[in-house]
């Protein structure tokens, strides 16, 4: 164990640990949840202490051997390393200045080992006046929610999107001649194509990608530089600048300044329009895989149309069932995306003056969402949709049958007549053209009226 001090007294702390007393204050303080924030988050956070290192040694107001065992240090944690040094709960101080600091005592015991090994003796590397030189945990923190969701959504839920609405787009095409039964209100309606009916799927899931991809643009606006609350009290623009400069380089991302720092420190206005797009991908999502459950339900007793591939046993206690497993999965992550927004629209309610106080929630919650979605999507392409069959028959069968394929009739004899068509034919259960036949209607090209191709 080694002891440390602060203002309110002494800790002991393991000492191989690379933690120091700000955290285990907070450790100890907030054992509310077993969840603690996403590593995105935190190495977003270490990204921007590297470029901060970097450019105020640049600027001559950090030694360069400090500044390069706390870029070296900060590296790490980019690059994956020392995860497990970043122990705090989610319910914590609303800034997220204990995450702040606990990524700042990280980085700066972790540079001192740095630094030892590289000059063989002991400095000091201070994890306020110098890893945090320059920094407020009130501009650092909103900007590495930026970082890391833009970064989260590039390398996770894009490349997952992109990927289903390319394998739909091959069950569109593979499926585009198969006639099926339209239906509006439950209810029987006119024809349609199995291919035009997953169009309409991979579309809603396109628009909501779509919209995805312009809010993340809003996330490159960043309020580094604005420290306390926005005016930007220690630290110069040049450095700003320099960092975001760097931020652009390593990430790959056009990371830009701010327009108002004082409207983007003192909200979570963004990132609530992010999550509202993550909202309308579920609720697209949702409809497909509602559509898709009742549509291959069955084998016997259901609607039958799509065949989705049989991947575990159904039941504990009737033999042979198997059940939509995969698409329940993820209608229950759709769920939970939805629930996780709720948290972030709640949290604008505590953007007070200067200062959002549900930080690290929304940090929490946005990248969830994005991990959560993203590994749903590869699980629901890979154990259903590139799978995906459907029974020609059957669907052909249903839509011959469907009393709507009189539609075309009332070209010809007119709305009213054609009504006593439908009902005389659903009255006898016989098809349509029977119908008409009973009835001694004298109807032109009948046969072509009810050609189910020229319904779609």
């Amino acid at each position: 164990m080694r002891i440390e001090r602060d203002i309110l007294g002494e800790l002991s702390l393991p000492d191989d640990c690379l933690w120091g007393i700000n955290t285990e204050r907070a450790r100890l303080n907030f054992q509310i949840s077993s969840f603690t924030l996403p590593f995105g988050f935190i190495q977003a956070i270490a990204l921007i202490k590297k470029h901060y290192a970097l450019v105020n040694s640049q600027h001559g107001n950090l030694n360069q051997d400090v500044a390069k065992a706390i870029s070296l240090a900060a590296a790490e944690i980019w690059e994956g390393k020392l995860a497990d040094q970043f122990p705090l709960d989610v319910f914590q101080t609303g800034s997220a200045t204990s995450t702040n600091m606990n990524v700042n005592e990280v980085v700066s015991n972790r540079a001192k080992q740095i630094y030892r090994e590289q000059y063989g003796n002991e400095p000091v590397i201070h994890p306020n006046d110098h890893v945090n030189l320059g920094q407020s945990s009130n501009d650092v923190v909103p900007s590495a929610i930026g970082l890391a969701t833009l970064v989260a959504f590039r390398n996770k839920l894009s490349p997952a999107l992109q990927q289903i609405i390319e394998a739909l787009e091959k069950k569109e095409k593979q499926f585009n001649k198969v006639l099926k039964l339209g239906r509006t209100h439950l209810q029987d309606a006119v024809p349609l194509t199995v291919g035009q009916e997953i169009s309409g799927w991979r579309t809603q899931i396109k628009w909501a990608f779509d919209q995805l991809t312009v809010i993340s643009n809003e996330l490159q606006k960043v309020p580094l530089g604005g420290t306390a609350v926005g005016t930007g009290v220690n630290c110069s623009k040049e450095v700003v600048e320099s960092v975001l400069e760097g931020l652009r380089k390593d990430l790959g991302i056009h990371i830009v300044a701010t327009e108002n720092n004082f409207a983007s420190q003192s909200n979570v206005n963004v990132f609530y329009s992010f999550s509202a797009g993550i909202s309308r991908l579920c609720l697209a999502l949702l409809k497909f895989l509602n559509d898709l459950r009742f549509l291959s339900s069955g084998p016997l007793g259901g609607y039958a149309e799509y065949r989705i591939p049989s991947i575990q046993a159904g039941s504990s206690i009737m033999p042979g069932k198997i059940n939509p497993v995969a698409l329940e999965s993820a209608s229950m992550v759709c769920f939970f995306c939805l629930g996780l927004h709720q948290s972030v629209a709640f949290s604008e309610t505590v953007s007070n003056f200067q200062l959002n106080t549900a930080l690290p929630l929304v940090a929490f919650c946005l990248l969830t969402q994005i991990e959560v979605l993203a590994n749903s999507l590869r699980n629901l392409r890979e154990k259903v949709i590139e799978g995906l069959d459907v029974d020609e028959g059957r669907c052909f069968l249903l839509a011959q049958s469907s009393p709507s394929l009189a539609t075309p009739l009332t070209r010809v004899i007119g709305y009213d007549l054609t009504a006593k068509v439908v009902k005389h034919a659903v009255e006898k259960k016989i098809p349509i053209k029977q119908a008409v036949m009973e009835l001694g209607l004298n109807v032109p090209n009948l046969d072509e009226l009810l050609d189910l191709k020229n319904f779609i």
